[in-house]
C-alpha cells in the first residue's frame, strides 16, 4: 500500500512538472511511478497522452491499450477522472486502440458493466450517441445501482430522444440512488408522471424509519460536538462544502411542491393561469388545485393556510 500511495504522489508532482513545461522530466516521472505500481491505469494514460503529445505514438500505444485494459476492474459506479486523464479518449490513435480494447472485452465479459459503460464513454466521445445510449442502458441492465450510467443517460437525452417512461425512468433512479442529492442533480422539467414522483421525494413514514435504540451509541468528544455544525431548526436538508465560499453551507433537500414546481408542464400552467385570471370557469378547478399545490408547496411554511387556500379553491 505505500508503494501505491507513493506512486500516486510522484505522478501528481510531475504534473506539475509538465505543467511547467518540463516534459521529458515529467515523463522520466511517470515512468518511475509505474514501476512501483505498474497496475495504475491513471498514470498509463496520463504517460500516453504526454508521449502522444511529444510525437512518441508507438511507446504512447503500449500504455494507452494498458490503460483501458485496466479500466473495467479499477472503475466504480461513482468514478471521477483524476487531474491529467480527462483526456484519455482524445484523438484517432486512442480511440482506434480503446474501440478494439473494450470491444474484446465485451465478448470476453459480456456481464461487467464497466465494460459497457467504458464503450458508451467512449461512444459519446466520437460523438455516437444512439450508440452511446445503447451501451449505457446495457450498463444498468446489468447493475441497476450504476450511478455514473444513469447520469450519463441523462445527460446524452439532450442528443438522443428518449421516450416519457425512459426519461421518468432515469431520474427515480437517481432519487433513488442519490437522495440527498450530494453527486447528482436530476432535472425535473420532463417529467411525466408526477404523482411517482411525489411519491418518491416523500419522506416514509415514521413507524418505517430505524428504531435508533437498536443500534449502538458512540458518544464523540465535547470538543467535537462544539465544533460540529448544527442542523437549522424545522429544515430538511444536508450540509455540503461550498468551493466558492470556502466553508459548509446547509443545502435543502427537495420537496414534491418545489420538484412539481420545476416541471415545465406545471410551469406552462401557472403561465396560462397567470395570464386570465378574471376568466376561471368551474371546469377549470383542476388547474387551479395545480397551481395552489406548486405554489402552496413551495412558499408556504404553514400547511393548515395551505389546506384553507386548497378547500377555498375546490369550492369555486
Amino acid at each position: 500500500m505505500r508503494g501505491v500511495v507513493l506512486s500516486v504522489h510522484q505522478a501528481e508532482l510531475a504534473d506539475q512538472f509538465h505543467a511547467a513545461g518540463l516534459l521529458k522530466q515529467a515523463v522520466a516521472m511517470y515512468q518511475d511511478s509505474l514501476n512501483r505500481f505498474a497496475d495504475a491505469y491513471c498514470i498509463h494514460a496520463r504517460l500516453a497522452v504526454q508521449l502522444s503529445d511529444m510525437g512518441l505514438h508507438q511507446q504512447a500505444e503500449e500504455h494507452y491499450r494498458r490503460a483501458y485494459e485496466l479500466m473495467p476492474d479499477q472503475f466504480g459506479r461513482m468514478e471521477s477522472y483524476c487531474f491529467g486523464c480527462e483526456r484519455a479518449f482524445d484523438g484517432e490513435q486512442a480511440q482506434g486502440i480503446a474501440e478494439k480494447v473494450f470491444t474484446e472485452l465485451a465478448q470476453k465479459t459480456p456481464n461487467k458493466p464497466q465494460v459497457h459503460y467504458l464503450l458508451g464513454y467512449l461512444r459519446e466521445e466520437e460523438g455516437r450517441y444512439p450508440e452511446a445510449l445503447t451501451n449505457y442502458r446495457e450498463a444498468v441492465r446489468l447493475d441497476s445501482d450504476y450511478l455514473n450510467a444513469w447520469v450519463k443517460i441523462e445527460n446524452i437525452s439532450s442528443h438522443v430522444f428518449q421516450s416519457a417512461p425512459e426519461r421518468d425512468a432515469v431520474v427515480f433512479n437517481l432519487l433513488r440512488l442519490d437522495p440527498l442529492g450530494r453527486h447528482t442533480h436530476p432535472s425535473f422539467e420532463d417529467v411525466s408522471d408526477l404523482a411517482a414522483l411525489c411519491t418518491t421525494l416523500r419522506p416514509p413514514p415514521k413507524n418505517a424509519r430505524p428504531n435508533p435504540k437498536a443500534f449502538t451509541r458512540c458518544r464523540p468528544a465535547r470538543h467535537k460536538l462544539k465544533s460540529r455544525p448544527r442542523k437549522p431548526a424545522n429544515r430538511t436538508g444536508t450540509w455540503k462544502w461550498n468551493t466558492v465560499l470556502g466553508r459548509k453551507t446547509w443545502k435543502k433537500k427537495i420537496t414534491p411542491g418545489k420538484a412539481i414546481g420545476q416541471n415545465g408542464f406545471v410551469r406552462a400552467a401557472q403561465s396560462y393561469l397567470a395570464a386570465r385570471p378574471q376568466t376561471l370557469r368551474t371546469n377549470e378547478s383542476s388547474a387551479v388545485k395545480i397551481r395552489l399545490w406548486t405554489t402552496g408547496n413551495a412558499a408556504h411554511e404553514n400547511r393548515e393556510a395551505f389546506k384553507t387556500q386548497l378547500k377555498a379553491a375546490v369550492r369555486e
